[in-house]
């Protein structure tokens, strides 16, 4: 299954507090707890877990930089079959085509391996 929307996920390293709460109650976050951030990750998201010392993070650094990627090249060839894409790329279609077919198959690879190694994605 390959993601199409990789959410940042965010690592408080201070104690906040969360205004975003229904009930209008601020409710504290406790250091070191992990929070879904509303927007989706971008690649200068993924630096810190690509030189962390733990595998199993660059794994999912590795896993998330390639959908982030695929995502990007799939939006450009869905503007190049609309007729909407503001510049005109430099190879032919079936270039891309092949790329991100061999994208897809990357993905679906380390979504394999991450199932193996008990890597949650």
């Amino acid at each position: 299954m390959i993601i199409l929307g990789v959410m940042k996920q965010i690592r408080i390293s201070h104690l906040q507090l969360d205004k975003s709460d229904k009930n209008e109650t601020n409710k504290l976050i406790r250091k070191g707890e992990t929070i879904m951030c509303m927007r989706e990750m971008v690649l200068n998201d993924t630096v810190e877990m690509m030189n962390s010392e733990d595998y199993k993070d660059r794994f999912k650094a590795e896993y998330y930089q390639v959908a982030i990627r695929y995502k990007k090249l799939k939006a450009m060839l869905d503007k190049w079959d609309k007729g909407t894409l503001e510049f005109y790329p430099t190879c032919p279609k079936s270039t891309y085509n092949m790329q991100i077919k061999s994208m897809t198959d990357y993905i679906a690879v380390l979504e394999a391996r991450a199932v193996m190694e008990g890597i949650d994605l």
